[in-house]
């Protein structure tokens, strides 16, 4: 329920600062959710017994370890590395559990999170700015913040929603994940309506890399969904017209 929040505590030591600027990405952060996550492992790492994902995992976690020895900021990498643990421990609780059980689990904070995340997303679009949701960890900005994300449509500058995400691109990640989770998790009769908002929501956030990899998983079912059609195919053409006049952004 807590995962798509940035809830949490930063720290701002020395090699989190670039030219005497402090930056965010590079920052230690304690969140709410990491401090849930090592509590519910503590709790539960005494019934765990040795499968392939934990060597998999060891072995990934002791590749990225070594890769800091050469880093030009090591303690800065050593952060980054803090969270591939905590996400790490995440998906090594999950495979220690009995599917069933935990699909039941996880529905009700999964829909929660995706509902909150796609109407925050709604509203900031509308609003070209966030709404002061900042106890969930929503920055505050206007499509006028420097550096803010945006797209060029026919001359007029749009914002691309965050949510409470770091970033769009971090924003239709998480969108397109919960959503297809939630695809298999829903009843039949509702899976159109994840599908259309998770498109919507894409959409706007102008995440290319998620573009491509959710027209790829909404292909097989444009063809039973006309509703999903009618909304994909505009942002597909929107898109194209706003290419040449994209923000200064990487293709992710």
């Amino acid at each position: 329920l807590f995962l798509p929040t940035q809830l949490g505590r930063h720290f701002w030591p020395e090699f989190s600062s670039v030219f005497s600027l402090p930056v965010d990405y590079l920052s230690p952060v304690i969140y709410f959710w990491d401090v849930l996550l090592i509590l519910l492992v503590l709790v539960s790492i005494k019934k765990w017994t040795w499968q392939p994902p934990l060597t998999l995992v060891a072995i990934f976690l002791l590749s990225q370890a070594i890769s800091l020895l050469n880093a030009a900021n090591p303690a800065a990498g050593l952060v980054r590395w803090e969270q591939l643990l905590i996400i790490s421990l995440f998906g090594l609780y999950i495979s220690q559990q009995n599917w069933l059980k935990v699909k039941s689990q996880l529905f009700w904070p999964l829909l929660i999170g995706f509902l909150f995340e796609s109407g925050l997303a709604l509203a900031q679009f509308f609003n070209q700015g966030t709404v002061g949701l900042w106890v969930l960890g929503e920055r505050t900005f206007t499509i006028d913040t420097p550096s803010i994300a945006k797209f060029n449509l026919s001359n007029f500058e749009l914002l691309r929603p965050y949510a409470t995400f770091p970033h769009p691109n971090v924003l239709s990640a998480y969108v397109l994940i919960t959503g297809a989770l939630l695809y298999f998790l829903i009843a039949p009769a509702l899976r159109r309506w994840v599908v259309i908002l998770a498109a919507t929501i894409i959409g706007l956030a102008f995440s290319r890399a998620v573009w491509i990899a959710g027209l790829i998983w909404l292909f097989q079912y444009l063809y039973r969904y006309w509703l999903v059609a009618v909304i994909i195919l505009p942002l597909v053409a929107w898109y194209l017209t706003s290419l040449l006049n994209y923000d200064a952004l990487s293709f992710l």
